[in-house]
């Protein structure tokens, strides 16, 4: 509507290249989403193990909900500057 990209655009399509194993092309399609999965793996695996070990410090879900919110935003400013058009996914 605006004829900007937001910081998703582009993640359905990332999806499918990743499941079919095309990982160049996914990151093409939206490189921030591609990068949050292995992060968001190691988030999970740490909320596992912290429920089974009690002496690990908690790191609190509102700061890793404002990091993320962060990473998104300015992803979202990046990929509309002049210059950055790499992180724009290709139109079909």
């Amino acid at each position: 509507m605006t004829g900007f990209n937001c910081p998703g655009c582009g993640a359905t399509r990332a999806t499918h290249y990743l499941l079919n194993g095309d990982i160049s092309t996914a990151l093409q399609h939206n490189a921030a989403f591609v990068s949050l999965i292995p992060l968001a793996l190691l988030g999970v695996v740490y909320v596992l193990w912290q429920r089974t070990k009690r002496n690990v410090p908690a790191l609190p879900i509102i700061a890793i909900l404002i990091i993320l919110g962060i990473f998104l935003s300015i992803f979202g400013i990046v990929r509309n500057l002049p210059g950055y058009e790499w992180l724009n996914p290709p139109l079909f």
